[in-house]
């Protein structure tokens, strides 16, 4: 007879993931990797694999804290997707070192994670893609400037975008259980 997996509820899933983090800050490798399977990893979000197997993570782990010894991840949301948990986490180094978000995808496998994936993600300006100027007969155009917005710009921009989706039926999500979202009517800016 097949093996069972146990199946955890998505507020299961979350207390998982979270107390992973809190063995994170408590800096404990042995602790941390307690809740991963024996071929568990850890990986750059669909990418190469940056830490494998339970020993690989732990030696891994082991490794950053004694860089970083005052490293912290702080939780700002949680979801759960499936069998999978998506945490948005705050990173620091040290207190007035290296500051970076990362979004950490947790896939389980039964009652343990089995992968965790990151997009490591650096706060910066927005940047937008504005018209060129422009050039003077005969020129080549050098293509596309990037500026970043007026405050006033970014704010129309963001009004104007909510009262399309406010006032167009196409932008309405269906339940679950209604008909598949009606086709965008001619002329509609909603998307």
């Amino acid at each position: 007879m097949a093996e069972t997996e146990t199946l955890l509820s998505a507020d299961e899933r979350i207390a998982i993931a979270h107390e992973m983090i809190a063995r994170y800050n408590a800096q404990d490798a042995d602790a941390y990797v307690a809740l991963m399977t024996d071929d568990a990893c850890e990986a750059g979000y669909r990418g190469a694999v940056l830490r494998d197997g339970k020993e690989g993570v732990r030696a891994g782990l082991k490794a950053m804290f004694a860089q970083f010894p005052q490293n912290r991840a702080d939780i700002a949301q949680s979801f759960a997707f499936g069998d999978k948990v998506v945490l948005h986490e705050k990173v620091s180094r040290a207190p007035d070192g290296e500051k970076f978000e990362v979004m950490a995808i947790y896939s389980f496998k039964g009652d343990l994670v089995d992968r965790v994936e990151f997009i490591r993600c650096w706060p910066t300006q927005p940047i937008f893609l504005t018209k060129p100027k422009p050039a003077r007969a005969g020129a080549i155009s050098p293509g596309p400037t990037r500026t970043p917005p007026s405050r006033a710009r970014l704010s129309a921009a963001i009004h104007r975008a909510a009262s399309i989706r406010r006032s167009c039926r196409c932008s309405i999500l269906p339940s679950a259980r209604s008909a598949p979202r009606p086709t965008r009517r001619a002329g509609c800016r909603c998307r």
